[in-house]
């Protein structure tokens, strides 16, 4: 999971939310095509639709994404992989000798820059960060983001509610990565 979500610096993984298990199988499959690194629902009904429809991408090029789900506010790929949500540096300092904790997550747009700036610096270099934001901002401000975020150390592009099973779901997601 760190190799899929730690790309060389400079470049950002991205994460897809898929919000509706409205012909699931047929966009996951899409979705991984477009070198989507791995996907999350907060349903857990559609987290299984994925798993189930990933597998089948088993021995194949690309390899399945992994699918992730929330678990009282963290993000958990299965037991091993757990991305802590975060909102202050506070939480970092309590958790960072945790080992069950592969990275964190955290919502930018809702923290002041200096807040940001004091977490992205108390997270220890080992650990996966993951950014998380609402797709399809005014003036496509999610890609801007991102791009400024490349130079930090952020790994990964967490977009929110990104699939909602309408017609632009895949051709907003190839504009994005």
């Amino acid at each position: 999971m760190t190799s899929v979500l730690k790309k060389p610096s400079g470049t950002l993984s991205v994460i897809l939310e898929v919000a509706t298990d409205t012909e699931v199988d047929l966009i996951s499959m899409q979705l991984h095509q477009r070198n989507v690194v791995a996907l999350r629902s907060k349903d857990e009904q559609v987290c299984e639709i994925l798993k189930q429809e990933q597998a089948t991408a088993a021995g194949y090029f690309p390899e399945p994404c992994p699918i992730l789900h929330i678990r009282e506010n963290d993000l958990v790929f299965d037991e091993n992989y757990i991305l802590k949500k975060v909102t202050t540096s506070t939480e970092i300092d309590e958790s960072k000798d945790d080992d069950s904790i592969t990275g964190y997550w955290l919502e930018p747009l809702v923290m002041q820059s200096s807040d940001l700036e004091s977490i992205l610096k108390a997270i220890p270099a080992d650990r996966i960060v993951v950014a998380s934001v609402p797709c399809m901002l005014d003036d496509n401000r999610e890609l801007e983001l991102a791009s400024e975020w490349k130079e930090t150390s952020i790994n990964a592009l967490h977009l929110q509610n990104t699939i909602v099973g309408d017609e632009e779901d895949i051709d907003y997601v190839s504009s994005v990565v």
